[in-house]
């Protein structure tokens, strides 16, 4: 190992001295005075450098509070709020616009009618328009045969209506006490049957006064039951001094559901004769309104006119015929027919109202000429009560308006 330097120009180093130590011998130090411990280990007199205390001069708060303190700057400017300054938001003068007379318009600004608004009437006034368009072909639920309804027709032109024949007494009596029979036609003439008429297989029942039930079976053909004596009497109408309408009107209770399409009710008055084996309303002199489809049926074989809903269970239905005469004219000058449901009117039609012209309805028989009996209609299994005693009604056609 060597201990020498590596710069060739340096002196040699000295050679240690050969001096022998004894290991017995006792070193001796001087021992530190206390005052030189003291001096020796006493921190300085000034803190840490990071104890210091900065100056003030350099970290000195700016005069004044913080900025987030400072009034000047967020101080709200003087006054009420804009929402609560009354002059700004205080109502003008006067009433709101929507309550302000408002100002007639000028005379330059009237319209005035043109030539031909002076020519038309009013046509608000005037009746609502014929139905024109409401007539159908066929029902909507049961059709009779063809071949029944021209032997109706053919029956008709072969029997034309009577003259008038019943007693004004007997009617009037029958009037005041409501004891009309309803006729079951249990035999069929011969001039019927010539035309395949049946008899009925179904009776009705006098219940109470003013009151029968007709119960058919479901094997019940097209079948009209006739009461006697005429509601209408042209006889006892033509002997009354005062011009006050004449009025008939009864009433029927459903009994039965006729909403299957099957079976059905028919509720209208005829003159006399009519086919027994057919549904009232079907041919000449007659009218009815049907259940199963609601159509009302004037002298019409074919679907009849929309008129109202079919007739449901637990229904009273009601029709009557109004007719109004004038002075010094011979028959009615106007026939209305009301319905009525369960004691509210329920529709009205004028009998010689307009048609159109490829229909050619006849009339006869309707137009207060004619005695009018009340007749009621049946097909397959009903049940229904014929309510003549006014009593009984639901409807009262003394308060009707027409």
């Amino acid at each position: 190992m060597c201990f020498g330097s590596k710069e060739k120009t340096a002196e040699p180093g000295p050679r240690p001295t050969n001096t022998s130590y004894s290991q017995n011998a006792t070193a001796s130090y001087p021992k530190p005075s206390v005052q030189n411990q003291q001096i020796d280990y006493e921190p300085p007199a000034d803190p840490p450098p990071s104890h210091r205390q900065q100056s003030h001069q350099d970290f000195a708060p700016p005069l004044g509070p913080p900025p987030s303190h400072s009034q000047s700057e967020y101080a709200p400017p003087p006054g009420l709020p804009p929402s609560r300054q009354t002059h700004d938001y205080a109502p003008p003068p006067g009433p709101p616009p929507s309550q302000k007379q408002p100002h007639p318009p000028p005379d330059a600004f009237v319209p005035h009618p043109a030539e031909w608004e002076l020519a038309v009437p009013d046509t608000s006034l005037f009746p609502p328009p014929p139905a024109f368009f409401s007539g159908h072909d066929r029902s909507w639920t049961t059709n009779a045969d063809e071949v029944e309804a021209r032997a109706g027709e053919e029956w008709c032109a072969a029997n034309p209506l009577q003259p008038i024949s019943a007693s004004s007494q007997h009617v009037a009596a029958v009037q005041r006490a409501h004891t009309y029979t309803l006729r079951t036609p249990a035999a069929i003439a011969h001039s019927q049957a010539a035309y395949g008429a049946r008899a009925a297989t179904s009776q009705a029942m006098n219940t109470a006064r003013g009151v029968w039930n007709l119960r058919t079976q479901p094997n019940e053909k097209d079948t009209t039951w006739v009461a006697f004596p005429p509601a209408y009497s042209v006889q006892l109408n033509n002997a009354r001094t005062d011009n006050d309408p004449a009025t008939v009107y009864y009433e029927v209770r459903v009994k039965s559901s006729l909403t299957s399409g099957e079976a059905t009710a028919a509720i209208g008055y005829t003159a006399l004769p009519y086919p027994d084996w057919r549904m009232p309303g079907w041919h000449r002199g007659s009218l009815a309104v049907h259940g199963d489809d609601g159509h009302r049926y004037v002298n019409d074989r074919w679907g009849g006119v929309e008129f109202t809903q079919p007739f449901e269970k637990g229904d009273t239905v009601g029709l009557g015929i109004r007719f109004e005469r004038i002075p010094g004219v011979s028959g009615a000058s106007k026939v209305t027919c009301f319905f009525t449901r369960n004691g509210k009117l329920d529709g009205t039609w004028d009998v010689n109202e307009e048609e159109d012209s490829d229909v050619n309805i006849s009339k006869v028989g309707l137009q207060g000429s004619h005695d009018l009996c009340y007749a009621v209609g049946a097909y397959k299994d009903v049940d229904i009560d014929v309510v003549f005693d006014p009593a009984q009604w639901m409807f009262s056609p003394e308060t009707l308006v027409l």
